[in-house]
């Protein structure tokens, strides 16, 4: 085989491979419209004229339909483990949906098919997060002592559901109960005992694949080298590593050149999705409410997705939208909620390390200024007092303290998180 047409061929090769790496990047936009949802189970009863939380209950959700967002509104499958319950959910009734929901339950039983269990808080709070859209089964798994008295009735709920002719992927609800004064004895499903994971997942990958660009490009460069070197050979080897170290040579560099591509346009890709939806929240007016510490974000949906707020970082440069609640999909989108709120003063946001998103967080130097806006038009300003870096697999860490908000990003590795701490501003 020519040189010439060797080279020929490695070209190809090369182009092949820029064709692929375009391919898979024209094809991240479709995945991150794939939006999980959440779902905050508030558990009370209103009895004798009181409100009584009911803390330290386990729920669980069971997966019974797949659901997708459509032209035409909500449409349901059911999986095929529950096949003997399948009818069209859209056209059921309030009390169809409760008998479907007793059917389903030893379903569920006999299978312990639960996709995700948490346990109410002080305040009676389940919050359920990074839920595939679909239709859920809710059951109460473990009830304490002091809320026995209170019968609980299984119910099925969609995630995301539709209000006021929108889809909302944050669904709220309030389960209803019963009880009996006198006897005290409530009957209610038998189901199984399960335990909660006592191992805590990791923080979330938020960095873009950029280790391996270096090492390409080395060995690229390397493999060019030594074919330039091979000059020196015999003439019957000469031709044979030559052809065979440009090859690789030109593969390493054309592969190190499609990841970077990738990697700016992805990130372009993020900052314009950013950029809309913080237009299109501004084109949405919500009423202002009082500033209650121990109430929810308030959220504003835009594509079916739900933001509690902007985030302003004047230092470097960025505003940005802030999604209620973080999966995968949504860290493609906009910077995400990790965890608390910004009225309880232990907000934790996280983003990509995109150099539109949190890419440049490093940078932030102690007393820059933070802005967070919720949906509500209330400001709260902070200032950087602190920056760390936290293993990923120590998602402890990141809560302990007493810090107003957090940011955190990966490293470029992508093993740790580049994490900023914030106070706020008096």
């Amino acid at each position: 085989m020519s040189l010439r047409r060797y080279c020929s061929r490695a070209g190809f090769a090369s182009v092949l491979l820029l064709i692929l790496l375009l391919s898979v990047m024209l094809a991240l936009p479709t995945a991150a419209n794939m939006v999980k949802g959440s779902l905050e189970l508030s558990c009370s009863v209103k009895r004798d004229g009181k409100t009584i939380t009911l803390a330290d209950d386990e729920y669980a959700l069971s997966q019974v339909a797949q659901v997708k967002n459509t032209q035409d509104g909500l449409m349901y499958q059911t999986l095929p483990a529950y096949a003997a319950a399948d009818c069209d959910w859209t056209k059921c009734s309030t009390a169809q949906l409760r008998d479907k929901a007793k059917q389903l339950v030893p379903m569920v039983q006999e299978k312990a098919d639960f996709a995700a269990i948490q346990k109410t808080d002080e305040k009676g709070v389940a919050t359920f997060h990074s839920l595939t859209p679909g239709l859920y089964l809710v059951t109460r798994t473990k009830t304490a002592p002091k809320n026995t008295e209170y019968a609980y009735e299984p119910f099925l709920l969609s995630v995301p559901t539709v209000i006021n002719e929108k889809p909302v992927y944050h669904v709220v609800a309030e389960p209803k109960y019963s009880w009996d004064a006198d006897t005290k004895a409530p009957i209610e499903p038998a189901v199984p005992q399960v335990k909660l994971n006592p191992n805590p997942k990791p923080l979330p990958q938020t960095g873009q694949l950029w280790w391996p660009l270096p090492l390409m490009t080395a060995l690229g460069v390397l493999f060019l080298a030594a074919a330039l070197v091979c000059r020196r050979c015999t003439p019957s080897a000469k031709r044979k590593w030559q052809i065979l170290l440009f090859g690789l040579g030109a593969l390493f560099l054309s592969a190190s050149c499609g990841l970077y591509l990738f990697n700016v346009m992805d990130s372009n890709r993020a900052g314009t999705m950013a950029q809309d939806a913080l237009n299109q929240m501004a084109d949405e007016k919500i009423e202002l409410s009082d500033d209650a510490a121990d109430r929810e974000m308030p959220v504003k949906i835009v594509d079916g997705i739900a933001y509690i707020g902007t985030l302003n970082i004047p230092s470097l440069e960025l505003e940005l939208s802030v999604i209620s609640e973080w999966s995968y999909p949504s860290l493609k989108i906009a910077p995400c909620r990790y965890t608390g709120t910004v009225y309880q003063d232990n907000m934790i946001l996280c983003a990509h390390d995109y150099s539109t998103h949190f890419g440049k967080l490093a940078h932030l130097q102690v007393g820059d200024e933070v802005v967070f806006t919720d949906v509500e038009d209330h400001i709260y300003t902070y200032q950087m007092t602190a920056q760390e870096i936290i293993p990923m697999s120590n998602p402890e860490s990141m809560e302990k303290g007493d810090w107003d908000m957090t940011l955190f990003t990966c490293t470029r590795d992508g093993k740790s998180r580049v994490t900023v701490r914030l106070a706020k501003e008096k």
